[in-house]
Formats: structure tokens, C-alpha cells, sequence
């Protein structure tokens, strides 16, 4: 009976917030695919569980895998509703029993649909804890991965410490209101020099808005957030970024509701292929001095002090304070109460490349809980624990794997900090919550560093269109690493003059290195998907726009990108020295073009077979980087430059 009342009552809690009824769960399938998207995220933990949180960012557009880990630290179980809601459109909602001592993890992408920006709320009868996970190709360009702590409060004042419109950065900011009325909010944008800019918007009832920061702050900022309402709301500040070539990605950071006189970080490293900055801002009208202690391993520190001034922010280097080389966890005393962040931007053992962002815990605790962990092919998962105090901590964790668990036993001396590689502590193929207690306060973090194989897709996608024909992309969205115009050869592969045709590119235009060569009747957007580049001239004789090298990793499928007839399917010499293969494609009802893919390893059709756009294998992509770093690695990506190159040659 007791069940019974309580699913009633959630299902009354979740109604008179405007949800529908629950769906019915249905049966999750995966599918393969070559190309992992490489990443990492890190968040501070729980110090306490809550009935109830709050995701304001959220989405299942394509190149987007969304994910809501719930963890049930309690000996009872939990009766949990879900809901989500959606800038337009009717919220959802579906409820759920999680038993002791267990994690909950939901696909959020199967529960709403594809091409949804989503909201999430979370209410329990018994307290939990609950992440939200996203991982993503970002138009096509920038993969990687971000995770957020729920926030387990509405406020009408949220504060980012964070943020930047650099060439190479796209912020936004999204928030959620969970209640019956409009609520209008007021942003400010401050940045070293104190306010670049005040702006209001509304956001209606079950609802969210989203707000584009480039546009707002416009390009090469630094800039903090405060972001106030005249009702309660949740806020979120996604950012989306290629820091330097090779490491590219996302992070994510929940604001902070209240500013705070300290701030601690228990995760942080100089090591080779890391770097780490700290964000402070002062919204307040006074100047603020901050200390800044940096603690290791070894139980060394460093302190600094900066001067933050009143509606301004200011950024530490951390390698520039403490050297190369080091651990360090980050303990902040301010005379004003301020907001931090800790970014990292990261190439971890070597190749997994992307960036971090933890908000910091404004005081320690005697326990820490974690929603996400996970342990399989491809992740490796940490724990970081810091000791500000002057006594030694006992620490044991809980290590929670379904129906199963593991407790492990730490000391950490005063002053220092400890790193847990939670792969050894609880084997391979586990997803892990935790529960951490501790004889004295601790902070604790929880860094991974990932390759994830995608579910979502595959997504054809339109990459540019010529004298009336699409043409869809070559590889699936969820495989596309980048797309790079640049001129075609006068001649053909074989014999003759190829004749290319100039494309018209879609998606928005990152960079047009070729000017000169470009055509004035181009439409080359700042903004779009998928993003792409325009090479500088290769001096041979044909306009910016007339080829395209559609990036994607060696064994990757290659699509027809039209709808026809195969006219040649063949092995070819590369630049009479490498083995490739050329597929060219009649066009149903285009006897005036055919369209032409080089650069494949394998061919899965021959001469006369019928292939449908965005469906027909015809190959799969070559690995050129055996012999060469192709220039849309090379210039662009910073990845290995494999590709499949397209034309559209006139006949």
C-alpha cells in the first residue's frame, strides 16, 4: 500500500507541474561504430544526498548521447519521478523504484525523442544523489563529454566564475524554470575590467531558455556570469571548445547559488599535457584579496595572494605558481566573498584530449556521495581527496557496482591530498557510485578520462548543395571529426579535365583561409551545423569550394552522398604512389554531373549497382596517415587527417 501512495503522490507532485503520464521503458540497442568520441570531465561530490535536483542543460540533438545517473545511498528504497522539460512542446515524465545501496542510469535520449534541447528534474521520497552525463560530437567538430552535479535548490542569484569567447570557445547559458510562472531574468557579464554588458530575457512556465554568450559578449572575452531572477530558478553554463589543435571538447558547470568567503579544489595537475587555470570572480562592489594556497602530495604548499576588483574577475595560471610537474589541490581564503572555478584543458596519456571545469566546494565534509562512475573499455575514473585540516583523515569509500560492493580503507595526512584509481579498486566493466565517510572534513572529486563509443546515430547530415543536387555527408555525424573546402585538380583521376563544380557549403564557416578564390556568391555563415574550414589556395587553377575532405577515422563506413547509379568503382595510385579507391556516383536525373569519392580502403559496391543517399555503403575510409599527415589534420584537426574527399565534376 505504501508503494502504492507514494508512486500516487509523485504522480500528483509530477501533474500539477504540468508532466504527462510516464511511458513505459523500452528496450535500449547500440550501435557499433569505429570512432570513440575522446574526452574527460570531474566534478566535486555530494556532501550531503537530497529528495529532490534540478538539471537546467540538457540535450538529444544529433551528435548527442544524454544520460542521468541516480545513486540510492540509503538502506531503503526509492520511489524516484523523472521529469523533463523542453523550451516548447509538452513536458514528459516517467517514475521508477531504485533499491539500496544501487545506481539508477537512464538514456535520456530514448525517453524524449531525438532533436530535443531537455531539462531534468529529479524527486525522490528517500535522499539520493543524481549526475547528468552527456557526451557529444559538437557539430561535427569538437567531440567530447561533460558531466554536471544536480542542484538540489532553486535561487533566484547564480553565479559562474568561468567563461570565455576566444577564438576557438562557445559558451552558453541555460536555465531552467521548474514552476507555474514566467520567471525574468536578468545577466551580467563582467570581465577583468569590470561589466561588459547587462541583458534580460524570460523564460515561461515548464520551461528553459538558452542564451548564446559569443553574441552577447562578443568575441575575445573573459567573462564571469551572475545571472538573477525575480522567481527561482536553475542555471548552467555549457561551453564547447578547440583550446589548442588536438585537444578539443566540452565542460560543463552548474552556477554556484551563494558567493563565499572559501573555496576548495581537491583535483589539479601540472603534469606534461595539462593545463590549469583558476577563475575568480567578485561581484560584489568592494575589491576582494584572495589567498591562494596550492597543496601536493608531498604536503608542500604554495601560497599566493590576488586582488579580485569589485565586478570583475581574474584568472591564475596554476603552472606559472607552482612549476611543472605537480599534484595540487587548492584551499582559497577571501576577505570578500567571491565564486571559483578550476578549468583544466587536458592531452591525457597522450591522445585522449578535452577539458574539465569543478566547481569548487565552498567548506569540506565528513561525507562525499558520486552518482556517476564507470570503469569500462575506454574510461578510466579517479578519486582525489584533500585534507585541509591538521589531522590525519581516515577515509573508507564505498564502492557501489549494482548488486555488489567494495570497501576500501585511506589515509590522508594533513595537508595534503591522495589519488584513488578507482579501475584497481573495483576491476573492469563497472559502473560505480560512491560513498565516502571520513573522520575529519575532506574535499573529494572524482576526475575520468574517456573514449566513448557513441549509441546516438548514425545521422546522415546535408554538407553542401551544387546547381540544385544535395549532397548528404560521406560518413555518419557521429564519425565526422571536421570538413575542410579546398580546390580541386583540373585534371581527373585517370585522364581528363574533372571539371569540378563549386559548392555551396552548409553549416556555419569557422575559418575561409582562401578569400581570393572564394566566390562572391557564396553564403558562408558564422554559425551553423556542421562547421567547417576553407583551406588556403593550392594555386591550382579552380575556386576555395570545389572539393571537400570530410574527416572521419580509418575503417569508418563511407556513404553514397546521393541517390544513383554507379558508374566506376576502382583502385587507383594516390599521387602515383599510394594505394586508394574511387567510387563515382550518377545522379538520378543529372546527366550533366557525376559525383566522385576518393580515398577509401575498401569498396563495398561495383559498376551499375544502385546506392540511396545517406544509406548505401560504398567503402570504408582509407588510412592515408600510413603515409602522409593529410592538411585537414595537419592545418586543422589536429587529428590524424584521414578523410574522404568529394567532388562534383561537370560532364
Amino acid at each position: 500500500m505504501r508503494k502504492r501512495m507514494l508512486f500516487a503522490s509523485l504522480a500528483v507532485a509530477i501533474m500539477a507541474a504540468g508532466f504527462a503520464l510516464p511511458a513505459a521503458p523500452v528496450a535500449m540497442a547500440a550501435e557499433a561504430a569505429p570512432y570513440r568520441w575522446a574526452g574527460g570531465d570531474d566534478i566535486c561530490g555530494f556532501p550531503q544526498p537530497a529528495t529532490v535536483f534540478y538539471f537546467a542543460e540538457g540535450c538529444t540533438r544529433h551528435g548527442f548521447d544524454e544520460w542521468l545517473c541516480i545513486l540510492n545511498p540509503s538502506d531503503q528504497p526509492a520511489h524516484i519521478g523523472v521529469g523533463f522539460l523542453f523550451p516548447d512542446g509538452a513536458p514528459m515524465s516517467r517514475y521508477d523504484t531504485l533499491q539500496p545501496g544501487t545506481r539508477y542510469t537512464l538514456y535520456v535520449n530514448q525517453q524524449v525523442g531525438p532533436e530535443r534541447d531537455v531539462s531534468v528534474t529529479v524527486a525522490s521520497d528517500v535522499p539520493i544523489v543524481a549526475e547528468r552525463p552527456m557526451y557529444f560530437n559538437y557539430r561535427g567538430v569538437w567531440a567530447g563529454n561533460h558531466v554536471a552535479a544536480g542542484s538540489s535548490v532553486k535561487s533566484t542569484e547564480w553565479y559562474f566564475a568561468e567563461g570565455t569567447t576566444r577564438a576557438g570557445f562557445e559558451e552558453w547559458l541555460c536555465v531552467l524554470n521548474p514552476d507555474a510562472g514566467t520567471a525574468q531574468v536578468q545577466v551580467e557579464l563582467m570581465e577583468a575590467g569590470g561589466i561588459a554588458g547587462k541583458w534580460s530575457f524570460p523564460v515561461g512556465p515548464y520551461s528553459r531558455g538558452t542564451l548564446s554568450v559569443n553574441a552577447l559578449a562578443g568575441p575575445n572575452k573573459d567573462v564571469s556570469i551572475r545571472a538573477s531572477s525575480d522567481a527561482p530558478v536553475v542555471a548552467e553554463r555549457p561551453m564547447y571548445f578547440n583550446y589548442i589543435k588536438g585537444i578539443s571538447g566540452g565542460h560543463d558547470a552548474m552556477g554556484a547559488p551563494a558567493i563565499s568567503t572559501a573555496w576548495y579544489f581537491a583535483e589539479g595537475t601540472t603534469r606534461a599535457g595539462f593545463d590549469e587555470y583558476l577563475c575568480m570572480f567578485n561581484p560584489g562592489s568592494e575589491t576582494a584579496t584572495a589567498n591562494v594556497a596550492f597543496l601536493t602530495s608531498g604536503g608542500a604548499s604554495v601560497t599566493r595572494s590576488v586582488k579580485v576588483q569589485p565586478r570583475s574577475r581574474s584568472t591564475m595560471v596554476v603552472r606559472s605558481e607552482v612549476g611543472d610537474g605537480k599534484d595540487v589541490s587548492i584551499q582559497l581564503g577571501s576577505d570578500k566573498p567571491i565564486v571559483a572555478e578550476r578549468p583544466m584543458y587536458f592531452s591525457y596519456a597522450g591522445g585522449v584530449g578535452g577539458g574539465s571545469v569543478a566547481s569548487g566546494s565552498s567548506t569540506p565534509s565528513k561525507t562525499w556521495y558520486f552518482a556517476e562512475g564507470c570503469t569500462r573499455a575506454g574510461f578510466d575514473e579517479w578519486l582525489i581527496l584533500m585534507n585541509p585540516a591538521t589531522q590525519s583523515a581516515d577515509v573508507q569509500v564505498r564502492y557501489l557496482t549494482g548488486a555488489t560492493s567494495v570497501t576500501t580503507a585511506y589515509k590522508v595526512e594533513p595537508g595534503t591530498r591522495a589519488t584513488v584509481r578507482v579501475n584497481g579498486e573495483v576491476g573492469v566493466d563497472q559502473d560505480v557510485g560512491m560513498v565516502i565517510t571520513s573522520s575529519q572534513g575532506i574535499v573529494a572529486e572524482r576526475p575520468i578520462y574517456l573514449q566513448y563509443l557513441p549509441l546516438s546515430g548514425p545521422t546522415p547530415f546535408v554538407l553542401a548543395t551544387v546547381d540544385g543536387l544535395t549532397l548528404l555527408g560521406p560518413v555518419s555525424y557521429e564519425q565526422l571529426v571536421g570538413i575542410m573546402y579546398h580546390e580541386a585538380p583540373v585534371s581527373d583521376v585517370g585522364a581528363g579535365s574533372a571539371n569540378a563544380r563549386t559548392m555551396q557549403p552548409q553549416g556555419g564557416c569557422m575559418g575561409n583561409d582562401n578569400y581570393d578564390n572564394t566566390p562572391t556568391d557564396l553564403m558562408l555563415g558564422p554559425a551553423g551545423d556542421p562547421y567547417y574550414w576553407i583551406e588556403a589556395s593550392r594555386y591550382r587553377g579552380t575556386n576555395a569550394t570545389t572539393a571537400v575532405d570530410v574527416g572521419s577515422r580509418a575503417g569508418c563506413p563511407v556513404l553514397a552522398p546521393v541517390t544513383g547509379t554507379v558508374e566506376v568503382a576502382s583502385p587507383y595510385m594516390l599521387y602515383n604512389a599510394y594505394h586508394d579507391n574511387v567510387v563515382k556516383i550518377r545522379p538520378d536525373g543529372r546527366a550533366d554531373v557525376v559525383v566522385e569519392l576518393l580515398h577509401m580502403g575498401a569498396l563495398t559496391v561495383k559498376v551499375g549497382d544502385r546506392v540511396q543517399a545517406g544509406v548505401s555503403v560504398v567503402g570504408t575510409v582509407n588510412d592515408l596517415s600510413r603515409y602522409f599527415q593529410s592538411d585537414i589534420g595537419y592545418y586543422y584537426t589536429g587529428e590524424d587527417g584521414n578523410h574522404v574527399h568529394v567532388e562534383v565534376d561537370g560532364q
